[in-house]
């Protein structure tokens, strides 16, 4: 019979053996579970996850909290606090009662904090307390939700955690029955090791299926849009005009324009050249008239009537303003009023540009505050039909409500409406109006492709998410920047082109960081910059850019923002500080950025491209005090000797250049 000593060693033996091959399951299923659910290249900062469960602290009865331990991988981020994302795989949302499955999908991932305990474990080990739902999440609730996930199949699912900076931290399997366990037996183990990883396998079918669920209706509008825009004819003749925006005449649609209501003026030098030549035709015809009837009046002359015409037709090619010859002959009177800054035309212009920026900013203000605007508006609703008619609400209200929000009415509502704003916008005659309402409606597709992500796509990576949402803008306003000849709505399509190649602002507190996501970023940004502003510099030099309508809305943009992105992202690579001063790469890069100084600014000021030119004045400003810094500074050389010489030879080539203009005059008669 063995003795007391070897029966231990034997139990000890059996216990170490069990140990290890727990050890091993749990490390294969972490395993699997990788290679599931993990995106390509993680790496899981903790193995071995374990947890125990209890009820919150934080408020008496609410909130369910949950000890993790597991061993630390390689290097870790120590911290006391850690900001997390959790989010969950399985089956569990078909159990949810109440359609409560799609709105925790809505919610997912959800931010969360963990705090970090401070063992006295071996180095490797790790623990932090977890807890959901501390404020809001009742005892009573979350007892009763356990109950009805149980009673509906107990599916297993699995917690997926990620740091703030999608660092993966690991993946936890478990049950509602074992968390109904762990919270009536303080420190079980809730983690369920018999389940395969396999079971949560990601379908890459099934990836695609999102995606195209995520941009289905945002794709619709974009076709929608389209149509509209290409085939106007076809979609306005079904859509009546909103009374808001109602006719005020019984043969025009939408208020009236703003340059109809003024005294004809001419917004051109060229149209006033126009009108000139009118009103000597008109003056000729006058005297014809006169001499022919020795004097006495005599009614206007048909060529009379088609040279009015075609002065209300250079002022506005739509044909709204008729002009008559008392208008057109104290046209002079009213040129020199508006240039002199005072007379009626000049005072409306001005407060209607207030007008319009108060316009522009309310589109924002509306744009941004729609979504928390509604959930507090209706807050107090929500309970009060709930104390009032609660049958209504419970039984017929609120399942509706949830039946559109899960099937993608209320997000199909959201896109219609959007899509009626564009046709509005060119329902109403007035252009400028017309402009402004299809501008909030481009403002609130912003609030609407939210909604869409929070249902469909909110597991996006923050990098895809900041590349396509910009795309999708530039589509979406495109075609109203040429329809419009805006070049407001240009400037909104540049600017996403440059979110999407990874050009961002940020603010944070007390400063503003403007610049790139990435080096990678800032370089696909001065290749596209380049290449942009290369291609409108020759269309623009060969005259092709003056008249064509499909650049006029892009040229202000491309010429000050794609220059800013060029020697912006040229200034950074051009530093002597970036990539530790690599000598063939500064040479280049300052060669580069110089060489387009002096041509940008020559360039704008010759073609009267001002923007390009200010841009590019500014950009050498900054960059020789870079450089400055860089050798004389560094260097301890004088600076007041190079200031000199430089003044010296520009003063001398600016004497030259004035009393030699025959010079610059040949460069540009050349044939």
């Amino acid at each position: 019979m063995p003795s007391r000593k070897q029966r231990e060693k034997a139990e000890s033996t059996r216990t170490s053996s069990s140990i290890a091959t727990d050890v091993r399951v749990v490390q294969a299923q972490d395993d699997a579970l990788r290679q599931a659910l993990g995106e390509r290249g993680d790496y899981a900062l903790l193995s071995r996850i374990d947890a125990t469960v209890s009820h919150g602290t934080v408020r008496k009865d609410h909130g369910i909290a949950i000890e993790l331990t597991g061993q630390k991988k390689g290097h870790y981020m120590a911290t006391r606090v850690l900001q997390a994302k959790l989010d969950v795989h399985g089956g569990i949302f078909a159990a949810l009662p109440n359609g409560l499955g799609s709105m925790a999908q809505m919610l997912l991932p959800l931010a969360a904090r963990i705090d970090v305990e401070k063992t006295s474990e071996p180095e490797q080990k790790w623990a932090g307390t977890l807890v959901l739902g501390a404020k809001k999440l009742s005892r009573g609730r979350l007892e009763s939700t356990l109950a009805d996930i149980v009673a509906a199949g107990d599916p297993p699912f699995c917690l997926e955690i990620r740091t703030r900076e999608d660092h993966l931290l690991g993946f936890f399997p478990t049950r509602a029955s074992l968390l109904q366990h762990g919270l009536s037996a303080p420190g079980t183990s809730v983690r369920d090791v018999q389940i395969a990883g396999n079971v949560f396998r990601k379908s890459r079918i099934r990836k695609c299926v999102e995606w195209l669920r995520w941009w289905l209706l945002p794709l619709i509008f974009l076709a929608a849009s389209w149509h509209l825009f290409l085939q106007p004819q076809q979609v306005l003749a079904h859509i009546p005009i909103l009374p808001m925006f109602g006719a005020n005449t019984a043969t025009s649609l939408g208020p009236a324009s703003l340059a109809s209501v003024l005294p004809p003026h001419p917004k051109s030098m060229a149209e006033a050249f126009q009108l000139g030549q009118i009103h000597s035709q008109l003056h000729q015809l006058q005297l014809l008239d006169a001499h022919g009837s020795r004097g006495t009046s005599v009614p206007p002359a048909p060529g009379v009537d088609e040279l009015l015409a075609k002065a209300g037709h250079v002022l506005d090619a739509g044909g709204d303003i008729q002009i008559s010859w008392e208008q057109l002959d104290s046209m002079l009177e009213e040129i020199l009023r508006f240039e002199s800054q005072v007379g009626v035309v000049y005072r409306v212009l001005g407060f209607f540009t207030f007008v319009n920026t108060v316009w522009l900013l309310a589109i924002i203000g509306i744009a941004v505050s729609i979504g928390p605007s509604i959930y507090h508006v209706l807050k107090p609703l929500h309970d009060a039909l709930r104390r009032l008619i609660k049958w209504i609400y419970t039984e017929i209200i609120l399942p509706n409500v949830l039946r559109m929000h899960r099937w993608g009415v209320l997000e199909a509502l959201a896109w219609l409406a959007c899509w009626l704003g564009l046709c509005q916008g060119m329902k109403i005659g007035a252009v400028d109006v017309g402009e402004m309402v299809s501008l909030t409606a481009s403002a609130l597709a912003a609030p609407a492709l939210g909604y869409t992500t929070l249902l469909r796509g909110k597991r996006t990576s923050q990098e895809v998410f900041g590349t396509v949402v910009p795309l999708f803008f530039v589509v979406a306003c495109f075609p109203w920047a040429l329809y419009y000849q805006s070049q407001l709505y240009g400037y909104i399509t540049i600017v996403a082109a440059y979110s999407a190649l990874g050009f961002g602002v940020a603010h944070h507190r007390l400063c503003w960081f403007i610049g790139f996501d990435s080096k990678q970023a800032m370089h696909r940004v001065c290749a596209s910059s380049l290449c942009l502003v290369s291609m409108f510099l020759s269309l623009k030099l060969s005259g092709a850019a003056n008249n064509s309508l499909l650049l006029m809305p892009f040229g202000s943009a491309t010429s000050v923002f794609g220059t800013i992105m060029l020697f912006l992202s040229l200034l950074i690579i051009s530093s002597q500080h970036y990539d530790c001063g690599e000598s063939a790469r500064w040479w280049y890069s300052n060669g580069l950025m110089l060489t387009l100084l002096v041509l940008l600014n020559a360039v704008g000021h010759t073609f009267g491209l001002v923007g390009m030119a200010n841009t590019a004045t500014v950009f050498g400003v900054l960059w020789t005090m870079e450089k400055y810094g860089e050798f004389h500074l560094e260097h301890r050389w004088n600076g007041w000797v190079l200031l000199l010489m430089i003044s010296a030879v520009a003063w001398r080539g600016s004497l030259y250049l004035h009393a030699h203009p025959g010079y610059i005059v040949s460069m540009f008669s050349m044939s």
